[in-house]
């Protein structure tokens, strides 16, 4: 008799452990539940913060802001956390312009200045948005590049003042010999 009192004690007891260890799994599961809600919510926030930084940017080619003219959406930016990598997409104004990389690199020049220096920045035409897609990726993700263009005052002054904002801007009057500006097929106006 004792020995089965014994017994049916010890199985209350291992239930009593069992359910203890399934109540502390349930609370484990809620609280990472709410802890990847809190993290989709702030990540939400920095692409949202990332969309903020970049849309007062001027695109050389008409005149107007990266957000006027839908250059980068909050849906094409992407944070991998893992390999502290910030990727964006964007839509180049002129699908056959040769300022697409300058935008490029005025966003990727204002990220790199905003983001905590752990994080790189590439930065990505949109697929089939350019002719020159392939060469424009090439040169916005290679880094002997940027830091050449970087290093270049008169580039550098172009940029710094598309970063600012500053209504300014006239680079592609005559680009290349060329006495035609490009046009921007978002908003069909000449550059001035």
């Amino acid at each position: 008799m004792r020995k089965i009192q014994k017994i049916q004690r010890y199985k209350l007891r291992k239930g009593n452990r069992i359910v203890y260890f399934k109540l502390q799994l349930l609370c484990l599961i809620k609280f990472f539940v709410h802890l990847t809600t809190v993290m989709f919510l702030i990540y939400c926030s920095l692409i949202n913060d990332l969309t903020d930084l970049v849309r007062d940017i001027i695109d050389p080619s008409c005149l107007r802001t990266i957000e006027e003219l839908d250059i980068v959406e909050p849906n094409s930016i992407t944070i991998n956390q893992d390999e502290l990598l910030i990727n964006i997409i964007f839509t180049p104004t002129n699908p056959e312009g040769e300022l697409a990389s300058l935008i490029g690199l005025c966003i990727l020049v204002k990220l790199r200045r905003s983001v905590p220096t752990e994080y790189s920045v590439k930065i990505v035409v949109k697929p089939g948005s350019h002719v020159d897609e392939q060469e424009i990726n090439t040169k916005l993700v290679d880094s002997k590049r940027i830091d050449d263009a970087c290093n270049r005052a008169d580039l550098m002054e172009i940029i710094n003042l598309c970063i600012t904002n500053d209504q300014n801007i006239s680079t592609c009057s005559t680009r290349n010999g060329n006495s035609k500006p490009e046009s921007c097929t978002k908003c069909s106006d000449p550059c001035t």
